[in-house]
C-alpha cells in the first residue's frame, strides 16, 4: 500500500508513469545491483519471528507467576501458605494465590496423571509442567534439579528462546533445553536438558 502511494505521488508530480523495477516488487527484501549492464537481484535474509510451540501440551494451565483467586479444590498444604494441586504449586499472597515453581526437595505423595516417565542413565524420573521428580519412598516423590540428558515432551509457557553458537535453546528457570528429534513423542519432537 505504501509503495502504491509513492508510485502515485511520483506519477502526479512527474507527469509520467514510472517504470516498475525489482526494487518496488521486492518490497525491501532484496537489493538491486547493476553489474556490467546486468541487473542482479540479491536476496537478503528475512528474520522471521520464532513461532515455537513447546508449551501446547499445557494449554489452559496458568502460567508461572499468574495470580488465581483460589487454589483448586483438594489442594494439599505443603507448608504454611504453600499449596500443591495436580502438578501445580501455589503461594498465598495478598492478591490471592500465585502459581510458582516448586522448590527443590519438596515432597509430594501424588503426581498428576499426565506426568511422563523418563529414564536417564538407568534411573527413572517423572516430569510434569517443567518439574522433575524422583521417586524416593513408596508413594512419595521429591522435586529435583533437571537431570542432564532427560528428554521431555513439552515445556510450560514462560520459556525464552535464545541462540548460542548457531543453536537454538529454550531457557526455562535457568535450565537449557535443546529441541531434538525423537520417536518417543507423538509430534516426533522433544526437548533435551543440556549443560551450557
Amino acid at each position: 500500500m505504501k509503495n502504491l502511494l509513492i508510485i502515485g505521488l511520483i506519477f502526479f508530480i512527474g507527469g509520467t508513469m514510472p517504470v516498475l523495477t525489482n526494487e518496488v516488487v521486492a518490497q525491501g527484501r532484496s537489493a538491486v545491483v547493476h553489474r556490467k549492464g546486468k541487473v542482479v537481484v540479491k536476496r537478503r535474509a528475512v528474520k522471521r519471528p520464532l513461532r515455537k510451540r513447546a508449551h501446547v501440551v499445557y494449554r489452559g494451565l496458568p502460567k508461572y507467576g499468574a495470580a488465581v483467586k483460589v487454589v483448586p479444590k483438594g489442594a494439599v498444604v505443603l507448608t504454611s501458605g504453600y499449596y500443591y494441586s495436580n502438578g501445580l504449586y501455589y503461594w498465598n499472597s495478598a492478591d490471592g494465590f500465585i502459581v510458582v515453581r516448586p522448590k527443590r526437595g519438596v515432597r509430594v505423595r501424588m503426581l498428576p496423571p499426565a506426568r511422563k516417565a523418563i529414564v536417564v542413565s538407568n534411573r527413572k524420573y517423572y516430569y510434569y509442567y517443567g518439574t522433575f521428580y524422583q521417586p524416593i519412598n513408596e508413594g512419595e516423590f521429591e522435586v529435583i534439579d533437571p537431570p542432564v540428558g532427560a528428554v521431555v515432551d513439552a515445556l510450560p509457557e514462560g520459556y525464552q528462546i535464545i541462540e548460542k553458537d548457531g543453536t537454538e535453546y529454550y531457557v526455562l528457570n535457568n535450565v537449557y533445553y535443546k529441541e531434538v528429534n525423537t520417536k518417543e513423542f507423538e509430534e516426533g519432537i522433544g526437548y533435551e536438558v543440556v549443560m551450557i
